[in-house]
């Protein structure tokens, strides 16, 4: 209690104090920089209470309050006597609330604060400590909590808490109303903001703190918060993505964050459709569209077709009407049969552009969701074999998982001997891999160097394995098991292949003098497995 010892001791100094100034006094042993660093709460506590005390002993005994009004200064007294200054009774009444203030510090949900401060290097409690809760610095933390992405009802028990020592001016609701506006504010201020990258700084700060606001607000609501309405959040976004004069990436860019954070209405889905739809035409065909345009499967196959009329011999158009099927519904009409269509029709014009075959493959990678019937499949390998693209055509034939496929790529591997393939090009081979296929292509002039291959990943992993397992390079291969591959190999009767690969590309296999002690000790192993 040595503070407190020292406010006694200033006591005949108090005495002659203002209202004003003696509320200026407690403020600096309690709601200070200094105070917050060097004085415990118990004693910023128990130098308020006393302040308070003295100020309502001068209310109740006027006689006390007239002896010391003879003890105050000239300018004092001219003070007092013109109705401006603080009277004691007020003084009471601001000291009181500085005490209730001081009492909330101890609460669980200031102490979250302090948690908070340690953890992300905020300053959130010494801030609520040094407010004396009022209601503009309250709403201004409460706003900056929000931004941050802080646990939205921990937002709200802060508000609930500043509310015990007195009214506050904001409510949950609102504040979170509010800080959506003003972010809202940033994005429609600049001229184009896109999801992933801007130059407007100031848009896309916006675009990040709304973004960090409805994360927040998904988690909350998931845990049964409501004191805010999800449905309302949804309105006020959507009535802005409506506005006539903001940019059509801001407002899709607000869609997106919106469809990863609620589910969207009908309404709110065509809408970013249409967004994203108009965004892609307009960068890659400098046209505009109209929302008719793609309100419905035959308005879509229409402009589809439109599109690819365009696009001729232009990969970057191609790859734009590439970027269209990607997001474009299915047709619930027809099935998905329209869109197998559109994308057969999109990659049988792609391969005979300069640059398109790899884009084909690509595509027909990443966009599982397009299952392409065995006889579309087969016409874009036709095409890929016009076009002397082997390798392709096989890679094709293997991603495209049709167990007819999977037999025509083990016969162009078998026909072919020399596939374009550069140095250290092991795509196909991963794919063979990842597809479980090393024994259907044993016995193909392949081989080999699937084999070569598979060693060489070996030894990179080796190579990762022995640096402290570093993480791997970019661009680095998939770690690769050369037993499961022979174990393979063996489930399909070439255990002499399962050998000749094991002895090729395991350190085991140098102790071995020939290929028959290898395959010996191989046919060992698998029996004992067995056993």
């Amino acid at each position: 209690m040595d503070w407190v010892h020292r406010y006694e001791a200033a006591q005949e100094y108090t005495a002659k104090l203002t209202a004003a100034d003696l509320v200026q006094v407690c403020q600096a042993m309690t709601h200070s920089e200094e105070s917050y660093q060097r004085v415990p709460v118990d004693g910023r506590l128990e130098v308020c209470r006393r302040s308070a005390k003295f100020c309502r002993q001068q209310v109740s005994q006027p006689g006390q309050l007239k002896r010391r009004q003879s003890s105050l200064t000239p300018a004092a007294v001219a003070e007092a006597e013109s109705g401006t200054s603080m009277s004691f009774e007020e003084a009471a009444q601001f000291l009181q609330r500085c005490n209730s203030h001081l009492d909330t510090l101890q609460s669980s949900t200031v102490t979250q604060l302090l948690e908070l401060d340690e953890t992300h290097s905020s300053r959130y409690h010494k801030t609520y400590a040094l407010s004396p809760a009022e209601p503009d610095a309250v709403s201004e933390l409460c706003s900056s909590m929000l931004l941050a992405g802080r646990d939205v009802n921990l937002v709200s028990e802060l508000l609930q808490t500043a509310g015990t020592v007195c009214q506050q001016k904001t409510t949950l609701a609102r504040l979170v109303q509010d800080n959506i506006d003003a972010t809202c504010q940033q994005i429609s201020g600049s001229d184009d903001v896109v999801c992933g990258g801007s130059d407007d700084v100031t848009g896309q700060h916006g675009l990040q703190q709304l973004s960090t606001i409805l994360q927040s607000l998904s988690q909350y609501f998931s845990a049964g918060g409501s004191a805010v309405k999800s449905s309302k959040v949804v309105e006020q976004l959507r009535a802005f993505c409506g506005l006539s004069d903001l940019a059509m990436t801001s407002r899709l860019a607000v869609l997106q964050l919106l469809k990863q954070s609620f589910n969207l209405s009908e309404e709110d889905e065509s809408m970013l459709l249409f967004c994203n739809t108009s965004a892609i035409i307009k960068q890659v065909f400098g046209i505009e569209v109209n929302a008719t345009d793609v309100a419905d499967a035959e308005s879509r196959t229409t402009l589809f077709t439109r599109l690819l009329s365009e696009s001729k011999d232009t990969l970057s158009k191609l790859n734009g009407v590439a970027e269209l099927l990607r997001i474009w519904p299915l047709d619930e009409e027809s099935g998905d049969s329209a869109n197998r269509c559109r994308w057969n029709t999109l990659f049988l014009e792609m391969v005979s552009v300069d640059g398109g075959v790899g884009r084909v493959l690509q595509y027909r990678s990443t966009c599982k969701q397009q299952d392409q019937s065995v006889e579309d499949d087969t016409s874009v390998v036709n095409a890929l074999l016009d076009h002397q693209c082997v390798t392709s055509s096989v890679k094709y034939c293997i991603m495209a998982g049709h167990a007819e496929l999977r037999v025509r790529a083990v016969e162009l591997l078998q026909k072919n001997e020399k596939l374009d393939l550069a140095d250290g090009d092991r795509s196909l081979s991963q794919l063979i891999t990842d597809n479980e296929m090393a024994a259907d292509i044993a016995g193909t002039p392949y081989f080999s160097r699937y084999q070569e291959d598979v060693r060489q990943q070996l030894a990179e992993n080796a190579t990762a394995e022995a640096t402290d397992g570093a993480a791997p390079a970019d661009g680095a291969s998939a770690p690769v098991d050369a037993e499961a591959i022979a174990q393979q190999m063996c489930d399909a009767d070439r255990p002499v292949e399962a050998g000749s690969m094991l002895v090729r590309v395991t350190d085991v296999a140098k102790s071995f003098a020939t290929f028959d002690t290898s395959l010996s000790v191989l046919s060992g192993w698998w029996s004992a497995d067995k056993k």
